[in-house]
């Protein structure tokens, strides 16, 4: 039970017992004491039949092998809380107050009492088993909670086996040439592998590293390229200030190498496009599609589209068209839940 539930509760039983309090007082305007004795004992004893069942007999209720001795255990408390109030009543109202009633144990005090009782119990019940299916429905949010951050741990660390293993592709390239760039190269990837260390294990990245991150990768990868990659960068609006999950960018910047470079062309071009505005972040790669390649939406893909779902449910928009013998990729993420 919550503080937001503890204090509705509360709420509920204060006013409850002024209700109590003042229809005890209206046949007895001169005499208070019998007042808020007459409202007070049966108080006392509802909450007795509430919290005693909640505490102590509800457990039996939810086995199904202890249901009779639920049943058993409901009518023995209901009998003693019963008897208990019968008593209080006919001492307090009977005789310290001399005032002749009905709480003289006569059969219309103990229906009344018991039909009481039996109402708040059932009230107790209805309230117990709205709490058990508020504990429950918290609890299946944890765990759909915990299996949806496990999921996107996971798929997180797919990425990078993957990029790692394109990295390794190129430092190969440059040491079978016996390049002098091979000691540039495995520097960069250092910087790049510090990226996944100290950022990627984060739930959000400033924007501006995600880019930088973005142009180190190319810059990496365009080595392999012998003609190299003319890039041609659009950005529109302040990055500064934004922040995004990471490497949720780098998929479209892969797939540009994997499906849009073709070697043997001296003129290997791509676009990357980044507009910001208050509300959303699009995010676009244009390329060429290689003759070689047959199939342009990679394994990459594939794992960001699932990422995006856990993430952004259906607010996220990723689309890949081919227009005109080029490959378009488009991201547009919303910004107002973490500006």
């Amino acid at each position: 039970m919550n503080n937001q539930q503890l204090l509705l509760q509360i709420a509920l039983w204060l006013l409850l017992y002024v209700l109590l309090l003042l229809y005890s007082s209206l046949p007895e305007l001169d005499n208070w004491s019998f007042a808020f004795g007459k409202s007070t004992i049966p108080m006392l004893s509802y909450l007795a039949v509430v919290y005693l069942n909640a505490q102590f007999v509800w457990s039996a209720f939810r086995s199904r092998q202890q249901r009779l001795w639920y049943v058993i255990l409901s009518i023995g408390l209901l009998v003693v809380v019963g008897f208990a109030r019968m008593t209080a009543e006919y001492y307090w109202l009977n005789r310290f107050l001399a005032i002749r009633h009905f709480y003289d144990f006569s059969s219309r005090h103990i229906i009344f009492t018991f039909v009481t009782l039996l109402v708040a119990y059932f009230f107790g019940i209805l309230l117990q088993a709205a709490l058990d299916y508020m504990t429950l429905l918290k609890k299946q949010e944890e765990i759909k909670s915990q299996q949806l951050q496990a999921e996107l741990t996971l798929l997180k660390a797919q990425v990078q086996p993957h990029f790692l293993f394109n990295t390794l592709n190129n430092i190969y390239y440059l040491a079978y040439r016996k390049s002098d760039q091979t000691v540039d190269v495995i520097a960069k990837l250092a910087e790049l592998m510090r990226y996944f260390q100290t950022e990627s294990v984060k739930e959000w990245v400033p924007l501006t590293t995600e880019i930088q991150f973005i142009r180190d990768y190319i810059e990496l990868e365009t080595i392999r390229i012998p003609n190299g990659l003319r890039v041609d960068w659009c950005c529109e609006g302040n990055p500064d200030s934004i922040t995004i999950p990471p490497m949720l960018l780098m998929p479209l910047v892969e797939n540009i190498f994997k499906h849009g470079v073709d070697k043997s062309k001296s003129d290997n071009w791509t676009q990357i496009s980044l507009f910001i505005d208050d509300t959303f972040l699009r995010f676009e790669t244009r390329n060429p599609i290689a003759l070689r390649s047959t199939d342009v939406v990679g394994t990459g893909l594939t794992n960001l589209a699932k990422r995006l779902t856990l993430l952004y449910g259906s607010a996220n928009c990723l689309t890949q068209q081919q227009v005109n013998n080029q490959y378009v990729a488009q991201l547009q993420l919303p910004l107002f839940d973490y500006k």
